[in-house]
C-alpha cells in the first residue's frame, strides 16, 4: 500500500454503545487506525466532564475528511428514531449530505453486526460499506478501509486507448413519425401517458391541496398549478396521476416552472395509502443553489431521506426546466433538461403510483410525459 507520510486523514467515529465488547472493539479500531496514520476523535478518547457534547460532535463531523460509521442493528434503530447521541449525528450528517456540503466519499458505513438492511438505518441504506464482521478477516477490512481514506484503489483504470477503425452501415427508417427521442434511442421504451392540460385535470386526482388548470403559464399555456397551502404543512398541493396504474420502470419527465424558494417534487413507486415512495426534487430554497436529489418516504417514521448523490447548480429565477427521472431496476438518475443532476440505487420500492407535489410557494407544470421500458 501506497504511504503518504505528508497527509494524515481526519476521521470521525460514530456509534452506539451496544455493549462493552463493541466499546472495546470501536477501541480497537480506532487505535489501529491511528498507528496507520488516521487522526482519528473518538469519544471514549476525547470527552471529558463538561464537555459540550453536541458542540463536540458538530465540529468533529464538520471538519473530518472521513465519518465511519459503525453499523449495527442498535445503530440503525436509534439512527431511524433520532435517539441519542447517534439520533443527532444523523441530523448533521444527512443537512451535509441534503446540502451537498461534503464529499460523496466523506461518510463511510462499516458493518460490524447483523444484516445490511437491519444494520443501516435509512439515510445509508445506498451507500456501500465495508464489512467488518468476520473478524478473521479484519486485517483486510482494515485494508480496504485505509485504501478509501487514502485514496490509494487496489485496481486502478488503466489509460484511455484510441478510438478503433469500426466500419458503419446505413439505417434506414430509424426513427418513425411521432416517435420521441426516447423512443428511438432507447430500446423498448414506449410512451403510455401524455398531458399538456388543455383539456383540464381530468387525469389527475389531488390527495390534498389544490391543483389548478390555469392558462396564465404554460410551455405553451395551458398547465396544471400546484397551489401553496395557507397553513405550512408539506407537501402543499399533492396531485396523482390517475390515468396511470403500477409505474415500475421508465422515463418520467415534465416541464416546471418553481418560483425562488420553493420546489418540487417527482413521486414515483408511490404507495399513497402507506405513505411510501421515492421522490426526485428541485428545490431553490437555499437561495443560492439549486439543489436536486432523490429522497425515499418509510411509513414507519414519514420522514423523507436523501439517497444517492447530487451535485448543484445555480439557482433558476422563474424559468422553466425540464425535469426527467429515468428509473430502472434499482437505479434511478434525476436530469435536468440533458444534464445528469442526481443519481442513487434503492431497493426498497419496486412499483407504484406516480405523482407531483409542491412545497413552499407555487409551481407550475406542463407536458407530464410517462414512457415504460
Amino acid at each position: 500500500m501506497t504511504e503518504r507520510k505528508d497527509e494524515h486523514p481526519k476521521c470521525f467515529i460514530s456509534y452506539s454503545w451496544d455493549n462493552k465488547e463493541h466499546k472495546d472493539w470501536v477501541r480497537k479500531l480506532a487505535a489501529d487506525l491511528q498507528r496507520n496514520g488516521v487522526d482519528v476523535s473518538l469519544d471514549q478518547w476525547d470527552t471529558h466532564p463538561g464537555i459540550d457534547l453536541t458542540e463536540y460532535m458538530e465540529t468533529c463531523i464538520r471538519e473530518s475528511d472521513y465519518v465511519l460509521l459503525i453499523c449495527t442493528p442498535t445503530f440503525a434503530k436509534k439512527a431511524n428514531a433520532s435517539r441519542g447521541g447517534v439520533g443527532y449525528e444523523k441530523n448533521i450528517v444527512t443537512g451535509e449530505i441534503f446540502e451537498g456540503a461534503a464529499s460523496p466519499k466523506k461518510f463511510v458505513p462499516l458493518l460490524r453486526a447483523g444484516e445490511p438492511t437491519d444494520s443501516r438505518p435509512s439515510y445509508l441504506k445506498s451507500k456501500a460499506y465495508v464489512d467488518f464482521r468476520n473478524d478473521s478477516r479484519f486485517d483486510k477490512s482494515l485494508e480496504e478501509l485505509l485504501r478509501h481514506v487514502y485514496a490509494s484503489p487496489k485496481y486502478i483504470k488503466p489509460p484511455l486507448g484510441e478510438k478503433p477503425l469500426l466500419e458503419s452501415a446505413t439505417i434506414e427508417g430509424r426513427q418513425e413519425a411521432g416517435q420521441s427521442y426516447e423512443q428511438t434511442a432507447v430500446a423498448g421504451l414506449e410512451q403510455i401517458f401524455l398531458d399538456d392540460f388543455c383539456n383540464g385535470l381530468d387525469k389527475w386526482d389531488s390527495i390534498c391541496g389544490t391543483a389548478q388548470h390555469t392558462p396564465a403559464a404554460g410551455k405553451p399555456s395551458p398547465s396544471m398549478q400546484l397551489v401553496p397551502r395557507i397553513q405550512k404543512q408539506e407537501p402543499d398541493t399533492f396531485a396523482i396521476c390517475s390515468s396511470i396504474g403500477d409505474f415500475k420502470d421508465g422515463i418520467i419527465e415534465c416541464d416546471v416552472k418553481i418560483q425562488p424558494g420553493s420546489m418540487v417534487n417527482i413521486a414515483f413507486r408511490a404507495n399513497i395509502e402507506k405513505y411510501r415512495w421515492y421522490m426526485a426534487r428541485f428545490d431553490t430554497r437555499s437561495g443560492k443553489r439549486f439543489v436536486s436529489t432523490f429522497l425515499v418516504n418509510y411509513e414507519s417514521d414519514c420522514k423523507w431521506y436523501p439517497i444517492g448523490e447530487t451535485i448543484n447548480y445555480k439557482a433558476p429565477d422563474k424559468m422553466w426546466l425540464h425535469m426527467k427521472v429515468s428509473v430502472r431496476g434499482n437505479e434511478m438518475i434525476l436530469f435536468c433538461g440533458e444534464k445528469k443532476v442526481a443519481w442513487a440505487t434503492n431497493e426498497d420500492f419496486s412499483s407504484g403510483k406516480v405523482g407531483i407535489f409542491n412545497e413552499g410557494d407555487q409551481v407550475y407544470v406542463d407536458n407530464f410525459k410517462v414512457s415504460v421500458f
